[in-house]
């Protein structure tokens, strides 16, 4: 596919209905649609007729519970030192990481020290932490072979009881322009 700027001939605002979970109300969220093009790969890529790219607009969120699901990789390695020390299983923090489905992640901070967080900065990007991720089984799908498997899940479950967190999820507060990547610096702030 050509890059974005080739597909905003086509854009247009418009109005997505949601679900927002714990409420029985739909939401208004404004996003720019990426127009016919981008529908048409989309569709044909899914296999699936009608499908239509839009980009979030808003600070209101398309996704279940945030727009961003932030976990630490010193967090992701202290669990592969628990899965392999206490459960006698092998575990590879790169293989482990991709179970939580995480947007970003950061490093350099103590284990599980980002739930503690109330705000972050990650480049000129200023995060509000609006809560843990609560997880269920499906951190324990095998993504190259589809198996259901004991870890991540049994281990989460042994430290932290029947209804597991692991990740923190984060909204945009501020909407600079300029992107997230890779390598940028990032600290709480009070």
């Amino acid at each position: 596919m050509r890059c974005f700027s080739t597909l905003r001939r086509y854009a247009t605002t418009v109005e997505c209905g949601i679900l927002i979970p714990g409420d029985a109300t739909t939401a208004g969220v404004e996003t720019l649609d990426c127009g016919k093009e981008a529908s048409l790969w989309i569709s044909d890529v899914l296999a699936l007729t009608g499908c239509r790219l839009v980009r979030q607009l808003s600070n209101q969120s398309l996704a279940n519970d945030s727009q961003y699901l932030l976990i630490s990789r010193d967090s992701v390695k202290s669990l592969c030192d628990y899965i392999t020390d206490q459960m006698n299983c092998s575990a590879i923090v790169e293989e482990v990481a991709e179970r939580f489905r995480a947007n970003l992640m950061v490093s350099g901070c103590q284990p599980d020290e980002e739930s503690k967080w109330s705000h972050i900065q990650i480049g000129q990007h200023m995060l509000k932490c609006i809560g843990e991720c609560e997880r269920c089984s499906l951190i324990s799908i095998d993504y190259d072979t589809g198996e259901m498997t004991k870890e991540p899940l049994r281990s989460l479950t042994t430290r932290k009881g029947a209804k597991p967190t692991f990740g923190i999820h984060v909204v945009n507060t501020n909407f600079k322009q300029g992107r997230l990547k890779v390598g940028d610096v990032f600290h709480t702030v009070d």
